[in-house]
């Protein structure tokens, strides 16, 4: 099932033993989420990162530009960082960039080479190819931790459904009249409203919004289900807690600390906080991978043993 933002202000209130917001006038449902946004960035995100390292991971692909070096790290990664960089050739191969060192750039852009010698050093938020890019058929893949998006109420987001197809439209369900009034439309997310969750189609361009039908530029490229219903809200919100369903409990103790602490009830947090280390220690057993065959190899994709770019046989992936 769904577990969704007015779900998680639901329960922090019962835990919390406060009124609905109607009756309430120490803390709003807004505050509790805005609580909600720092824990999840601050403890659970990276809770889930030490156990399940590439549970955020999403792709961005860039197309290589002669003559340019330097490209721009997705904006929605975690710390303007990377996880793996990958080229893919004008066949359809993937191959690894290694990373270098700042200080060997210079020698490396001197010896030059084609594709198949790049590297790559972090500048800021650009990844800088070296040496610089003397071609055009080949695509940048960065693999890269996407941040949390931030959780919003309900009725600020809606429904979409795609019917298949080479037309653009899309059926929209429980959606805010606002959008129906926005003249030049809006950049949206799309993403699944069941688990295992996850973000099907980010920075999706709605151009019009007419009654509930949704104008979805190049809908048929994002990779929907024809007839299936996705949660639609504009890019970086989501009304769905994107965490494993383990971690429900946790953030809901989180939380509720946090407005125990806002509204000056210290012995309630301590009680809050007391439950939240006690929930970690049995939810990390859960969330750590456990393989009960075989275990992974760790191989060096570089050894100067094994044959091929990089040390890679045939390609990599």
């Amino acid at each position: 099932m769904a577990w969704t933002a007015d779900d998680l202000v639901a329960a922090v209130r019962v835990r919390a033993q406060m009124p609905d917001a109607a009756g309430d006038g120490a803390i709003t449902d807004a505050d509790i989420l805005t609580l909600a946004n720092e824990e999840i960035s601050l403890r659970l995100v990276p809770l889930v990162r030490r156990s399940r390292g590439d549970y955020f991971v999403s792709t961005h692909d860039v197309a290589i530009v002669n003559g340019t070096g330097a490209y721009r790290v997705p904006e929605r990664a975690q710390t303007s960082g990377l996880r793996e960089l990958t080229l893919i050739d004008s066949s359809g191969r993937e191959w690894p960039v290694p990373q270098m060192h700042l200080e060997d750039a210079g020698p490396a852009q001197i010896y030059g080479g084609g594709w198949d010698a790049v590297r790559f050093y972090m500048r800021g938020p650009d990844v800088v190819l070296v040496p610089t890019p003397t071609y055009d058929d080949c695509t940048l893949r960065m693999y890269y931790h996407r941040s949390h998006s931030a959780l919003v109420p309900n009725a600020d987001t809606g429904s979409v459904q795609w019917n298949g197809g080479g037309d653009n439209d899309c059926t929209l369900y429980t959606f805010p009249a606002a959008w129906d009034a926005l003249p030049s439309g809006f950049i949206a997310d799309i993403y699944y409203q069941l688990p295992p969750f996850g973000i099907q189609a980010m920075g999706a361009v709605v151009s019009d919004v007419t009654g509930d039908v949704a104008t979805i530029d190049d809908v048929a490229t994002l990779g929907l289900v024809a007839g299936s219903v996705y949660g639609i809200a504009y890019a970086s919100e989501t009304s769905v807690v994107d965490l494993p369903r383990e971690c429900w409990p946790l953030l809901v103790s989180a939380v509720t600390a946090r407005v125990c602490e806002v509204i000056g009830d210290r012995d309630a947090a301590a009680m809050a906080f007391g439950l939240y280390d006690r929930e970690q220690a049995n939810i990390m057993t859960l969330l750590t991978p456990r393989v009960e065959g075989n275990k992974q190899v760790l191989v060096d994709r570089f050894s100067t043993l094994r044959s091929g770019r990089g040390g890679m046989r045939g390609g990599w992936r």
